[in-house]
């Protein structure tokens, strides 16, 4: 539309911002670029938005875990990963109220167990993210539970632990995991 100078429909202005917002984590993922931040701000120029207000109640309206079932959450973002013979699968789901998860802490470890056992995966983790945190909690089954406290230096780490500023999937969750395998 810029490259161009074609005005932007409102309606969507609304849905390119709403994407770039959800892509970024409302700019704070380190995926987020220059060219995001930029586009953001113009967009929220030309809609009389804040991105920070809109943002949240987007993230709020669209991160409800009612109604669904362990299973269906832990698979709902899912990425299968492969480092030499090591299987990782790992999910990740945003929330602003982790306390849906964390009252069914212990069912959601033996999923976890249940998807490493009877898929051949050696690290499954479930990573709640919060937006408004900034971080994510972590879910891990047993056996991973070294190679995830090495993975974000966290001595002795138990299940649920806040992992401060990890956001992103690609660029932090797995890296971390790759990293301490690659040293083995």
């Amino acid at each position: 539309f810029n490259q161009y100078g074609v005005e932007i429909p409102n309606d969507i202005a609304g849905l390119l911002l709403s994407a770039i917002l959800s892509d970024t984590l409302l700019l704070k993922s380190p995926t987020a670029t220059k060219v995001d931040k930029d586009a953001v701000e113009r967009l929220c120029a030309r809609l009389g938005l804040n991105y920070e207000e809109y943002g949240l109640e987007m993230f709020k309206a669209g991160s409800s875990l009612k109604g669904k079932t362990i299973e269906e959450i832990i698979y709902q973002d899912f990425k299968q990963f492969n480092s030499d013979d090591i299987n990782i699968g790992i999910g990740q789901v945003f929330t602003t109220n982790y306390d849906e998860i964390d009252n069914d802490k212990e069912k959601y470890i033996k999923e976890l167990n249940d998807i490493a056992l009877n898929n051949n995966y050696d690290i499954v983790c479930l990573f709640i993210t919060n937006i408004i945190t900034n971080g994510s909690y972590v879910l891990f089954n047993e056996k991973a539970r070294n190679i995830i406290s090495l993975a974000y230096n966290v001595p002795d780490i138990e299940e649920g632990h806040f992992l401060e500023n990890i956001v992103s999937r690609k660029k932090q969750m797995i890296t971390g995991i790759l990293e301490v395998l690659e040293r083995k």
